[in-house]
């Protein structure tokens, strides 16, 4: 409203002036420019709202483009989540393979070293098997942890990464909101 008066009053000078220097009444010269200055500030005022228009649907569609990756961030991390799991009960197949190879492997020939040598009825040989078996489970027990610790860290990395690209998604979402409120 500021505008229409603003450029009606700015109209009736400027049309006071011509009309004067055109050997007119002042107050007639004044009241065309007067309307010419309403009608220019009237035109102002719709062009500044069809240019906010344009401005606040380019806020909208930028903020849907950003809603719409959301459930992509999510999805991906959530088959990232699946492919890391996959790949640990993987390692830890392949972690029970070695223990059983070298169990397979391992015992026997102890058991036939310790007869070879006469010890087979003594306190001394179970020891040792004893003492080959703890060490071969020590070994696998120590290999699966090992595999479940870096699984674990693994799915706090990811969901730490996941959550930094949703707010970074939030965060323009909320910037875009200030900008529109700014218009």
């Amino acid at each position: 409203m500021s505008e229409i008066i603003t450029g009606g009053m700015s109209g009736a000078s400027t049309g006071a002036s011509i009309g004067t220097a055109l050997g007119s009444t002042g107050p007639a010269g004044a009241v065309i420019g007067g309307l010419i200055g309403v009608l220019g500030g009237i035109s102002a005022r719709n062009k500044a709202k069809r240019q906010k228009n344009r401005m606040l649907a380019q806020i909208n569609q930028q903020k849907a483009n950003v809603r719409s990756q959301i459930p992509g961030v999510r999805d991906y991390f959530r088959g990232l989540s699946e492919r890391e799991k996959k790949l640990t009960e993987t390692k830890k197949g392949r972690a029970i393979d070695e223990f059983v190879s070298a169990t397979v492997g391992t015992i026997p020939v102890l058991q036939r070293k310790i007869a070879s040598t006469g010890l087979a009825g003594s306190g001394s040989a179970q020891k040792l098997i004893s003492s080959s078996k703890a060490k071969l489970q020590s070994g696998i027990d120590t290999s699966m942890q090992d595999i479940a610790t870096a699984q674990e860290e693994k799915e706090l990395q990811m969901s730490r990464d996941e959550k930094n690209q949703l707010q970074s998604l939030y965060d323009k979402i909320t910037m875009l909101d200030t900008k529109a409120g700014s218009l």
